[in-house]
């Protein structure tokens, strides 16, 4: 059985950023990075769901920042989606679009 979504997010945050999960609090630019280069255009929708889901806590300026960061990151073009698209379908996954 391949990979799950989440255990290559868990992979490259280590990879590039010798971090877990957790640490993209602090660093939600890396948590950005990796989402756009593992999933691009579609990656604005992960951060909208983010930031539905953050809401009541965005008063709170760690939050507020994160939410922040995510969202600008996602503005970004996506130079590599069809190359991305294709190892998605290539690998038997449901690309999330």
């Amino acid at each position: 059985m391949g990979k799950t979504v989440y255990d290559k997010v868990i992979e490259k945050l280590n990879k590039n950023y010798n971090c877990y999960l957790t640490d993209c609090y602090e660093n939600p630019e890396y948590l950005s990075k990796v989402r756009h280069e593992l999933f691009g255009n579609a990656s604005r929708s992960i951060t909208k769901s983010i930031a539905e889901h953050l809401t009541e806590f965005e008063t709170k300026e760690p939050i507020s920042r994160f939410v922040k960061v995510m969202n600008q990151e996602s503005k970004f073009p996506d130079h590599n989606y069809k190359e991305r698209k294709f190892n998605f379908l290539e690998q038997n996954l449901v690309c999330p679009l």
